[in-house]
C-alpha cells in the first residue's frame, strides 16, 4: 500500500512527536543548509538526503525517493 503525501503541517507535526524541529534535521544531514530542509518539508524541493533523513527519523512523508542519483551519476553539466 502506497504512503499517501503528507502535507508540509503534518511533517511537522510527525517530526514534534519526537521533539525534533526543522533545525534538528539540519544538524543531522550533513552538506546541507537549514534552508534547504526547509524547502524540502515545504515541498518546494526533494533533497534526496533530507528525504532519507526523515524516513529514518520514522517520518513516512510519502515522497519519492530517487535511490542511485549521487552527484557523480547525474549528466546534467558534466563534462567529458
Amino acid at each position: 500500500m502506497k504512503t499517501k503525501q503528507l502535507s508540509p503541517k503534518q511533517i511537522q507535526t510527525e517530526l514534534s512527536k519526537i521533539g525534533f524541529n526543522e533545525y534538528d534535521v539540519f544538524l543531522r544531514v550533513g552538506g546541507v543548509s537549514l534552508m534547504q530542509v526547509k524547502n524540502t518539508i515545504n515541498g518546494k524541493s526533494n533533497n534526496q538526503s533530507i528525504l532519507m533523513r526523515l524516513e529514518e527519523l520514522g517520518v513516512k512523508h510519502g515522497r519519492t525517493l530517487k535511490h542511485g542519483l549521487s552527484k557523480e551519476n547525474r549528466s546534467v553539466g558534466k563534462r567529458n
